[in-house]
């Protein structure tokens, strides 16, 4: 009697086991048609691409900074369900501020990682490579919140700024100085990304701010400090006797720096300088100084990011304290969650999420209005809303309106 219910219980422990592996065998064989287990779950994820350099000197710190803005955006739309209930994800690639490497890497997250969008992208000569390439037109892909402001890199097809370009920026700059009763302006600028393009508009930005160009100066973007350093000067000693009680410097990085540093000992702390600002404050305050920095002007293309009245600052100061506080509380980084919020707002929009779905979506938007910071995407024109504004390095190191 024992034995025959033993023999019973066993065989039914057999049956079980044999069902589960079936079980598992036909689950198993179904995972991998549709891509295989943890890949599949994967698969539902929406893969945006951001070609940006944590490592290069000249943008390692305003990359990091834009990037932990883009990230902070991304947590929020996937805590509300994602976009169109899928997962965002971002996949940056470091290509090292260099253009080459730019287009070997945005063929790798078309081709390897699928990605349905670019966003983020960092420098006006990374992002003119891929314009000149053809490279945006030849994959139906959006561009989106590339970290330049020359105005045919906003021009180009497929591209979807969310800031003011760099006309707009130095026109504002001008004008500054005007309203403060300056009347010479110097214009000293490094020669790369858009340095040397708007060296040839700036005379007729400064006749129409009825201000006289004294000087129009560049210098050779050097890697080596020292070289650096020598090349600033030389830019400095041609203002010669000129004069400037202005000076308009676009330089980013180490050249930046360098550039506040040499003019401040060639004419001191009351020269006021212009600059675009992209530029990372805190490090200008260490590598300048406080008295070098002090006085400093920066344009900016986007609401403060300490701001916790309304709109989209507001939320971005909210979504820090709930999702990420390392997220640093810089216009860099707001400008990286404006980036971040705009693109999703245009992916949950298109018809499909594909490079082209994302892409016609864009061209569609029209007026785009999120949480109140407004750009414009239409065929004839893509461009941010928001107006430029100006502020002031104080004595303490902190930006001033």
């Amino acid at each position: 009697m024992y034995r025959k219910a033993f023999t019973e219980v066993m065989q039914g422990a057999h049956l079980v086991k044999k069902f589960r592996f079936s079980a598992w065998l036909r689950c198993g064989m179904a995972a991998v048609l549709l891509g295989g287990g943890v890949a599949a779950v994967r698969a539902q994820d929406v893969v945006v691409g951001q070609l940006a350099s944590v490592t290069s000197p000249v943008t390692k710190i305003i990359a990091k900074e834009y990037h932990a803005g883009i990230e902070l955006a991304f947590q929020r739309i996937n805590a509300a369900g994602g976009v169109q209930g899928r997962r965002l994800r971002l996949q940056l690639m470091d290509d090292q501020y260099d253009p080459t490497r730019t287009l070997l890497q945005a063929q790798e997250l078309v081709e390897k990682h699928g990605a349905v969008a670019l966003v983020g992208g960092l420098g006006t000569p990374t992002t003119m490579r891929l314009v000149k390439e053809g490279f945006l037109e030849k994959h139906r892909i959006g561009n989106f919140a590339p970290l330049t402001g020359l105005p045919a890199a906003h021009a180009a097809a497929h591209v979807f700024p969310v800031r003011a370009d760099f006309n707009d920026e130095v026109k504002a700059m001008l004008a500054h100085a005007a309203s403060l009763g300056r009347k010479r302006v110097a214009y000293v600028y490094f020669q790369a990304g858009a340095g040397p393009a708007l060296s040839e508009l700036v005379p007729q930005w400064a006749e129409a701010a009825r201000l006289e160009l004294v000087a129009n100066v560049g210098f050779a973007n050097e890697a080596d400090p020292a070289k650096l350093r020598a090349a600033v000067d030389r830019a400095v000693d041609a203002l010669g006797a000129q004069a400037p009680d202005a000076v308009v410097l676009l330089a980013v990085g180490p050249a930046h720096a360098e550039g506040v540093k040499a003019l401040r000992q060639r004419y001191g702390t009351w020269l006021p300088v212009y600059s675009l600002g992209q530029i990372n404050l805190d490090d200008l305050v260490v590598k300048a100084g406080a008295d070098g920095a002090r006085g400093v002007s920066l344009t900016q293309v986007m609401p403060s990011p300490r701001s916790v009245e309304k709109g989209i600052a507001r939320e971005f100061s909210l979504d820090r304290l709930k999702w990420k506080p390392e997220t640093p509380a810089t216009y860099m980084s707001l400008e990286g969650y404006v980036a971040g919020r705009v693109l999703a707002e245009v992916m949950q929009r298109a018809k499909e999420l594909s490079r082209e779905g994302v892409l016609a979506s864009a061209y569609g938007a029209g007026e785009l209005d999120v949480a109140g910071f407004r750009v414009l995407y239409r065929k004839d024109i893509r461009k941010s809303l928001h107006p430029v504004d100006v502020t002031l390095i104080d004595r303490d190191g902190r930006l001033i309106r």
